[in-house]
This record gives structure tokens, sequence and C-alpha cells, in this order.
């Protein structure tokens, strides 16, 4: 039995373990024991926290996922321009390259493949895009020309921006070396005009 007070450590000590096991060896292939090594901890003590693998390997994708989206939330909330704000966005959301940063990614992608026999997996990947599209949404309300779209088109583009910026992580992820940040705020700002007319 954990000590009272250690549940928040011990849980977050999992999450990370298991977001590196699985960044290695994708969903299937990351076992209980493997978690357990990593953390340091005993399968027993994963068993106290999580009733499944399944369990312990979406609480640790969500656990990223919050992670990216509150660093993406506090580099934004320093922008005080619509383009500043998707800057910040572009900069956090795709180059980053701190290892928490690096690790989310290559989960969202193996989430993304895993959605295709995971219904837990999709259904958890819709739940963290909702937040997501909040933050996307709030920095088209910002960008210069778009202050004329309804509800729907704002939330159109914020939905394409959503799609683009997947496929940008796909793409970065995957070692593209033409890939920057000047050429994805071209695009996405190209979207913009378009959805702006």
């Amino acid at each position: 039995m954990p000590k009272l007070g250690m549940e928040p450590v011990r849980r977050n000590q999992i999450r990370r373990a298991a977001a590196a096991v699985i960044t290695k060896r994708g969903f299937d292939r990351a076992t209980l024991m493997d978690v357990a090594k990593a953390a340091r901890v005993s399968t027993g003590m994963i068993n106290h926290y999580y009733p499944n693998k399944l369990a312990m390997l979406m609480d640790a994708f969500a656990f990223a996922s919050e992670g990216f989206q509150e660093r993406t939330k506090a580099a934004i909330a320093r922008e005080v321009t619509g383009l500043g704000k998707l800057r910040a966005l572009i900069r956090v959301g795709l180059f980053d390259t701190s290892l928490d940063a690096r690790r989310g990614h290559r989960m969202w992608i193996m989430a993304v493949a895993e959605s295709i026999k995971s219904k837990a997996v999709a259904d958890i990947i819709q739940e963290r895009k909702k937040h997501f599209r909040v933050l996307l949404l709030g920095i088209v309300r910002d960008l210069e020309g778009c202050a004329g779209l309804s509800a729907e088109q704002a939330e159109a583009l914020a939905a394409d921006f959503d799609a683009y910026l997947t496929g940008f992580s796909m793409y970065y992820v995957l070692g593209e070396t033409g890939l920057t940040a000047e050429a994805v705020e071209r695009s996405l700002l190209s979207l913009a005009e378009v959805r702006a007319r």
C-alpha cells in the first residue's frame, strides 16, 4: 500500500515512465513490467493506481497532452496579437525540442494510429482535441483579418488549423528537414485568408 499523500507523486512518476515506454515501444508493445522498471516501482504499485494496462496508457497519454496544452497556453498568454499567438503556438506546438515535447509528439501520432482499432483511444483523442480547438479558436478570433468570420467559419478555420498542425507534427517527428516555423505560419495564414474571403 503506498504511503498516504504520495498518490499524486507516484501517479506522475508512472505517467512519465509510461510516456517514455510508449514512445519507445508503442502502445501495443508497452508492458506493465516495462513501465514499472522505468518508473522504479513494482507492477503491484501500478495495479494499485490503474485497473488495467489500457487505463494506465490512456492516463499517460492524457497527462502528456495536458502538459502540451499547458505549455501552449502559457506561451500564447505572453503574446498580445493574434499573429504573436499563432507564432507561439507553432513554436511550442511543433518546434519545441524538449524531451517532454518530443515524447508528446510521438505519443500523439502513435495514439492516432492506435485509435483506428481502439474506441477508448479514439474517445480520449476526441476529448483532448476539444480542449485544443478552444485554444485554436481563441487564436483565430484574434488574427487580423478574421474578425468578420461568423462563429461557424471561425470554428471551421480552427478545425483546419488542427488538421494542418497534426499533419505538420507528423512531418516533424518523421524528420522532415525542410519544415520551418515560417512555412507553417504561411500555410496557416493562407488558410485564414481563404476563410476570410
